[in-house]
């Protein structure tokens, strides 16, 4: 979008009143805007559209925007993130930019972290929405395609991201018009924007289908990762990579009865051995990920919440299943994927709202041409926000932490507890209780469910609430009568995680709109961030010896804590940022293939088949509706096959890493390669199936007569794809190119064989 004084645009909002309109001349105010949006700018009707939602709003739910959620609706109409601190009304802020973009009948999607917000925002706002003469609706997961269809057509929608990307997902698949559920992709408000845009932007949406396949089973290989010693593998924390040492790869050759694990014949076998090594060594039950009805449940690193419906990457999720002695669930074939960021840039806009968007300013705008524009609170906030007490070892730092909650609690002051996994949530649950501390409210992955009930009570007296982290909650911490005297709601993080964001996240449930409060968070020498950037080394033994429980006064480390939370931070950046540079090409070439599909099914392209002269005489329009339905199966299919092919290259591609190639450079010249290949070999096996096919005179072709299966049935699922999971084969063919027994086998190779098949 262009450049526009977005001070002016609000000066001249806050200008317009509508306050002596009655509601039936608001009403027609609306019309009349309606009206003006098919010929106008919306810019030049966003002082009117904003200040009459503003009147609306009083009138309909009793609020009335601040200026600076007006300010905040200004920079989300001009394609920017408004950092809004919790509690400053970003969902009604939202009203405003949605109203105005969806008058002149383009989609608005207000995109949410999860269905409870989505339908929670929806209704609460619907009122306004109403008055003003918007349809609007919201999609949960358990809705069918019909519902979601007629969702789709209305004005503005509330739904979760990855829904919406299931649904692009969905109309890949579609072989008539009718079946699309999408109307179309033109403005997308994302809710909590740090979390969805960034922290979740990698994860792939994946829609798989029922297709045959052959089944291998990983339980010996589970079996002999379970066995392998301290001195069979080496752990890089700082990459987070695990990989087998000399005696490690000659223990599971013995074990497999074979001679060399890095043999070309080998390669399946090598990864599903890395995989089993990574599960058993750096996934952490309680922490990583839960065991719930018999089932694999990922516990979201950024919200400490079962991450719905997400499976590690294929052979990862196998060897979790293995290792916990779990029934290995059927995958089927992937039909299509695509990550949410590829799909959020598919709107035709995009804006964002979130409490702590300033500290990822940099990965907004580079990532996505977003600037951000931080909202000042409406009233001063007043929060305490004491420094981090530093100790040398965790034992000291727990018991400094119970003790300021003991304390806390003793005068009647809530308590919100901070903790960074399941496993660390129950243990100070546990420590809690011992010290006689009753009716702890605990929220972890574990009950999920009971979030919204839990989070309105942690602002009561004498509550107290032990969580994992607080992004994407939604729910707003309001303090109860009698708690203001006492101090408003005290923060007590137990860790500091690698994102400041989170921290902040936690931090900022307290001091919501000009309430008192407090905050501190306690670390110690050997906790995880810690130990990682060895910050350790920096502390004079003499000065604090380990087993002292004195809180650490050395400036330095002090000084340490803040640096390595921004390294961290930079170098998940670059990862993402690495991992972005595979991806994007082919995210274009899905494009490429959705327009084709696109054009097809609405009959504004003509599929290029031949003809076989046995249909010479047939109608143009009864052959045309043959090969459409052909050249439709042959797309789905062979795109399937290309996703799954890119997947088995960027596998193995780091392998080029030891002839001296830049391994991204290799994955795009193949991609390009199979492209190519791919969109002729379309043409050419439809037009093959053409000449021997039964067609019907009226253009029906049966795809099962011809031997043409597609999927029985459907399902979708996230992988959760890790930021470095790209580093780790190329680490360990590094560490072994001096010591294996046998030739490297190379990746070229691997891509005859699998041409060949």
């Amino acid at each position: 979008m262009g450049t526009y004084d977005k001070e002016l645009f609000l000066k001249k909002t806050l200008l317009t009143d509508f306050k002596e309109y009655s509601d039936e001349q608001l009403k027609v105010l609306s019309s009349e805007l309606k009206k003006r949006a098919g010929s106008e700018a919306p810019e030049a009707l966003l002082p009117e559209a904003f200040a009459l939602v503003c009147e609306t709003a009083y009138r309909t739910i009793g609020e009335r925007p601040f200026e600076t959620q007006v300010k905040a609706a200004v920079a989300m109409h001009f394609e920017c993130v408004a950092q809004l601190k919790t509690g400053e009304g970003k969902t009604l802020a939202a009203t405003m930019p949605a109203y105005l973009n969806a008058l002149s009948g383009k989609s608005v999607h207000i995109l949410t972290f999860n269905d409870y917000l989505a339908k929670r925002d929806a209704l609460w706002m619907a009122p306004i929405y109403e008055f003003l003469g918007l349809s609007f609706g919201y999609i949960s997961a358990s809705d069918d395609s019909s519902t979601r269809r007629e969702t789709y057509k209305k004005d503005i929608v509330y739904i979760t991201a990855k829904e919406a990307g299931f649904d692009y997902l969905r109309d890949f698949l579609a072989l008539s018009p009718d079946d699309i559920v999408h109307r179309s992709l033109d403005f997308a408000i994302v809710d909590e924007a740090d979390s969805i845009l960034i922290d979740e932007a990698r994860i792939p949406l994946v829609i798989a289908g029922s297709m045959p396949e052959e089944q291998v089973s990983d339980s010996e290989i589970a079996e002999i990762a379970a066995q392998l010693e301290p001195d069979h593998v080496k752990i890089e924390q700082d990459s987070n990579t695990v990989f087998l040492t000399e005696k490690g790869l000659l223990f599971a050759e013995e074990k497999l009865e074979i001679e060399n694990l890095y043999d070309e014949e080998n390669f399946t076998l090598l990864t599903r051995v890395n995989n089993a090594v990574h599960a058993q060594f750096m996934l952490v039950r309680d922490k990583d990920y839960i065991v719930k009805n018999g089932e694999i449940k990922i516990v979201d690193e950024f919200t400490g919440r079962i991450a719905d419906n997400r499976h590690y990457p294929e052979g990862m999720q196998m060897a979790v299943e293995n290792k916990e002695g779990l029934a290995v669930k059927e995958r089927g074939t992937i039909l299509d994927q695509i990550t949410i960021q590829h799909f959020i840039e598919n709107y035709s806009k995009i804006a964002g709202m979130t409490g702590t968007a300033e500290p990822a300013k940099d990965e907004f705008y580079e990532m996505y041409k977003l600037e951000v524009e931080a909202i000042p609170t409406y009233k001063t906030c007043i929060r305490i926000d004491n420094p981090d007490l530093c100790f040398t070892h965790r034992e000291a730092k727990l018991n400094a932490a119970l003790d300021l909650i003991e304390s806390a609690h003793a005068k009647g002051q809530p308590v919100l507890i901070g903790t960074i996994s399941v496993m660390e949530s129950e243990e100070i649950l546990a420590m809690l209780q011992e010290r006689g501390m009753k009716n702890i409210n605990l929220l972890n992955a574990k009950n999920d469910e009971m979030e919204a009930e839990i989070i309105s009570k942690a602002g009561y007296l004498n509550s107290l609430t032990v969580s994992t982290n607080m992004a994407g909650r939604g729910v707003d911490i309001k303090l109860g009568e009698g708690v203001p005297e006492v101090g408003g709601l005290l923060i007590v993080g137990i860790n500091r995680n690698d994102s400041m964001r989170i921290d902040d996240q936690l931090r900022g449930r307290a001091g919501r709109q000009g309430d008192v409060g407090e905050s501190r968070f306690f670390v110690a020498l050997d906790d995880p961030i810690m130990l990682k950037y060895n910050i350790r080394s920096l502390v004079p033994e003499y000065e604090y010896p380990e087993n002292t429980d004195a809180p650490i006064e050395n400036k330095t480390v002090l000084r340490e804590m803040q640096r390595i939370q921004k390294i961290s931070e930079g170098a998940a950046f670059d990862a993402r940022k690495s991992l972005l540079r595979f991806s994007s090409l082919n995210a274009e070439q899905r494009k490429i293939v959705f327009e084709w599909r696109t054009a097809l099914l609405k009959d504004e392209r003509q599929p290029k088949l031949d003809t076989p002269e046995q249909y010479a005489e047939m109608p143009e329009e009864n052959m045309l509706k043959a090969k459409k339905k052909l050249l439709l199966y042959f797309i789905n299919r062979h795109w399937s096959d290309f996703i799954d092919y890119m997947a088995y290259v960027k596998e193995g591609i780091h392998l080029n890493v030891v002839g001296g190639k830049n391994p991204i450079d290799e994955y795009h010249r193949t991609a390009i390669e199979s492209f190519k290949n791919m969109r002729e070999q379309i043409i050419i096996d439809a037009n093959q199936i053409l000449e021997t096919a039964e067609i019907s005179p009226d253009g029906e072709i049966s795809l099962e007569k011809e031997g043409l299966n597609a999927p029985a049935a459907t399902w979708t699922y996230l992988l959760d794809e890790s930021v470095d999971q790209f580093s780790a084969l190329g680490r360990i063919v590094k560490s072994f190119t001096n010591q294996v027994k046998g030739a490297l086998f190379s990746v070229t190779k691997i891509f005859g064989k699998r041409d060949k098949n």
